[in-house]
């Protein structure tokens, strides 16, 4: 479990554009793998750029990889977003 797994470049982002990157990324939990990221604390994103997450996978180290897959994904979609609001 992370206190902050948003990188820098998320704050500003919506609970609903987390959602949407997560579902199209396939980084949400999946029951069925028992495998994935437990988002928490999504409202605090867009104001404080603070998100909580629990990396679930079969080993500490794949759990390490997703956070830090998560983090690169976060980053680089918030880019892309924020360009489309210029």
């Amino acid at each position: 479990s992370f206190s902050n797994i948003a990188p820098p470049e998320a704050k500003g982002l919506c609970p609903d554009d987390i959602i949407d990157i997560v579902t199209e990324f396939g980084l949400h939990y999946n029951s069925a793998t028992c495998c994935g990221v437990i988002f928490h604390m999504m409202g605090a994103l867009s104001q404080y750029g603070r998100l909580s997450g629990t990396c679930v996978a079969d080993s500490p180290e794949k759990a390490w990889e997703l956070v830090e897959t998560t983090r690169q994904i976060l980053a680089e979609q918030a880019v892309k977003l924020s360009w489309l609001q210029q």
